[in-house]
C-alpha cells in the first residue's frame, strides 16, 4: 500500500453535497465531477457502477420510495481537490440503510480519510432516520469477495473488506446477488451483502428480505418475489440469518 502523504484530519473536511443543492449549485458539480472521476477509477467493474447523474437526481429524498434517499459525503482538502468520498442511501420503507461506495485517492490511504468518511455516513443516515421517527432496522454495505475478482483486483477487494471490518462489518449469510445498476453492467454475483455493527449475532431474514425487496424494486423490478435470483437468495433460509466474519489480511 502507497504510504499517506501529508493529510491529517485537521487538513480536510467532510461536506455534505445535498447542502450545496441550494446554497452553491456550481461547487456542488465541481466537486461531483471530481469525486466521479476517483469512482471510476476506484469501481472498474461495469455492473458495480451506476451513472452518476442518478445520485445528483435523488440527493435529499426527492424521489418517493422504493427511491432511497441518497448520500453523497466528500473529503475535500485545500483548494477543494477531492481527497475521498463515500456514496450512501436511505431506504425508507424497509428503515434500512445501504453503503454503496467508499474510495479514497490512493496517495492518501492510511490517513484516516476512510474512517472518518464512514463515521460521517453512518451518522448521517442514522439522523435521516430519526427524522422519519423511527431508528434504522439495520446499515448494509456491499464489498467485493476477493475469492471472486479478477487477480489484478484482489489486493483492492482485500483493503476494502480490512477497511469495513473495522467497522463491525461482517458478511451477511446469503447467496447474494445484486440487481443490474444503472451503469449497464448486468447483474453482480462476485459481491458480499455485509450488515454494519450488531457484533457476531444473527439477523432477521425478514430485515434482509424487507430491504432486499425494496432495493430491488428500486432498480426496476417491481416484483422481487416473482425474480429467480431473489428466490434462490432466500430459499431454504429460517428466522436468522448468520453473520460471518470477513477476512482482515493486511495488503502490503
Amino acid at each position: 500500500m502507497t504510504p499517506p502523504t501529508n493529510v491529517s484530519r485537521g487538513m480536510f473536511t467532510i461536506i455534505d453535497l445535498s447542502t450545496l443543492e441550494q446554497a452553491d449549485a456550481p461547487r456542488l458539480h465541481r466537486l461531483f465531477a471530481a469525486f466521479e472521476n476517483l469512482y471510476r477509477s476506484a469501481f472498474p467493474d461495469p455492473s458495480e457502477r451506476e451513472l452518476a447523474d442518478d445520485w445528483i437526481a435523488r440527493l435529499g429524498g426527492r424521489q418517493p420510495p422504493p427511491q432511497p434517499e441518497v448520500l453523497v459525503l466528500l473529503a475535500v482538502g485545500d483548494g477543494d481537490r477531492v481527497l475521498g468520498g463515500v456514496c450512501a442511501e436511505h431506504y425508507r420503507s424497509s428503515r434500512c440503510g445501504l453503503v454503496t461506495y467508499i474510495a479514497v485517492e490512493p496517495q492518501h490511504r492510511g490517513a484516516g480519510i476512510a474512517r472518518t468518511l464512514m463515521r460521517a455516513a453512518v451518522g448521517r443516515l442514522d439522523a435521516l432516520a430519526s427524522d422519519q421517527g423511527e431508528p434504522l432496522r439495520a446499515i448494509f454495505a456491499e464489498a467485493e469477495d476477493p475469492s471472486k475478482v479478477d487477480a489484478t483486483l484482489h489486493a483492492t477487494a482485500s483493503e476494502r473488506l480490512r477497511i469495513l471490518a473495522r467497522f463491525g462489518a461482517r458478511a451477511v449469510d446469503l447467496r447474494y446477488v445484486q440487481p443490474g445498476l444503472s451503469g449497464g453492467g448486468g447483474r453482480a454475483r462476485h459481491l458480499m451483502l455485509l450488515r454494519l455493527g450488531g457484533g457476531d449475532a444473527p439477523i432477521q431474514c425478514a430485515v434482509v428480505r424487507d430491504f432486499m425487496r425494496e432495493f430491488y424494486r428500486a432498480l426496476g423490478i417491481p416484483d422481487a418475489e416473482a425474480d429467480p435470483d431473489f428466490g434462490a437468495m432466500f430459499a431454504g433460509t429460517s428466522t436468522y440469518l448468520d453473520t460471518l466474519p470477513l477476512p482482515t489480511t493486511r495488503v502490503t
